[in-house]
């Protein structure tokens, strides 16, 4: 859907076609209370994006798009100061063309930062996103996909940890089952975007470029009426952008932006688009010391449990009892096995 000046629920198309079709499975490494917790509940818990553990989450995109969005505006300036003399005298002032556009690009790229993910008033916000990862191993050796990446085992696992690995397909139908609850903002699952400089923003955000010309274009002409869809061209972005130096991990991650009654009453959303579900709650829980907030996702799906390939108990001096442990959880529901990567904490 298009935002129409007003807000609105909007859908995802994955740039490169199905994503299962790239992912038959999907990895998640985690703790036993944590795997205990997937199991026992049905659902996945998203982490707000600040409090994940790059620091640069969202952000990282926004140095990129100024620069890709620059040579863009110079074109515009140039047109602009064409249309006559005051026009010509404020591109002069500004600075001439390359200082202007510069200008403007950085006011577009602010203003939407500003308008979304910068707002920090999570209940009323429409644009906090939370975010649920998965390592995809869909371009690592068959051995990591038996045995879990070590990096991995290492990050996430502690003395006891475990690969849960999931079947894409019908984690991507839950998506959109949810999506369809009108309890969300927004929410997909894509890929990850690393960023390998200026020929992966040009490639991966050229219609976001081009949507910000738009929004400008109808700025200058103070156009009273107008669409656009840079809320979903921004948010499917920005929301995977990564620094390069996380490649490793070959990323896909569920983006939800969940929706509160705050929210909701605070746009009327309800009555353009009644919920079929109980609106969400944001919750926190301790981890290392900090408050973390996060939204369960799924909890309306219907279903006991989620598909499950397997799980890969990890290396560790543990590992023979974490295997029992996590026999004991699934019974026959879920295929077992042990990492063989030589690893001891």
């Amino acid at each position: 859907m298009e935002e129409t000046g007003k807000i609105s629920i909007y859908n995802y198309i994955p740039k490169h076609g199905p994503l299962h079709k790239r992912h038959r499975e999907l990895f998640h490494y985690t703790t036993w209370e944590g795997l205990k917790g997937i199991w026992s509940s049905g659902t996945l818990w998203a982490t707000r994006y600040d409090c994940l553990n790059d620091y640069t989450e969202i952000s990282h995109l926004k140095d990129p798009l100024v620069k890709a969005l620059i040579p863009k505006m110079v074109d515009k300036m140039k047109d602009f100061g064409k249309k006559g003399f005051k026009e010509r005298t404020l591109v002069q002032k500004s600075g001439g063309n390359w200082n202007s556009a510069k200008n403007e690009a950085e006011c577009l790229v602010s203003a939407i930062y500003g308008a979304t993910v910068e707002n920090r008033d999570t209940n009323n916000n429409t644009s906090i996103p939370f975010i649920t990862s998965f390592c995809s191993h869909s371009r690592d050796d068959s051995y990591e996909k038996e045995n879990g990446l070590l990096s991995q085992w290492r990050a996430y696992g502690g003395m006891e940890s475990f690969a849960i690995v999931f079947d894409t397909k019908i984690i991507c139908d839950l998506v959109f089952q949810s999506f369809s609850s009108n309890t969300y903002w927004a929410l997909f699952i894509d890929d990850v975007i690393y960023n390998y400089g200026s020929d992966t923003v040009i490639s991966e955000c050229a219609p976001l470029i081009d949507e910000f010309c738009r929004v400008w274009d109808i700025a200058i002409k103070d156009q009273k009426e107008w669409k656009t869809s840079i809320y979903m061209d921004f948010m499917s972005r920005a929301t995977r952008f990564k620094h390069r130096g996380f490649y490793e991990e070959r990323e896909v991650r569920i983006v939800a932006c969940p929706m509160t009654k705050e929210s909701s009453d605070k746009y009327n959303i309800s009555k353009h688009f009644p919920p079929k579900h109980d609106l969400h709650q944001i919750r926190t829980r301790t981890r290392s010391e900090k408050e973390v907030s996060y939204a369960s996702l799924f909890s309306h799906s219907g279903k006991k449990k989620l598909p499950i390939n397997k799980i890969i108990v990890g290396p560790g001096p543990n590992q023979n009892s974490s295997y029992e442990k996590a026999k004991a959880l699934v019974g026959n529901s879920a295929y077992v096995t042990k990492s063989s990567t030589p690893y001891i904490w």
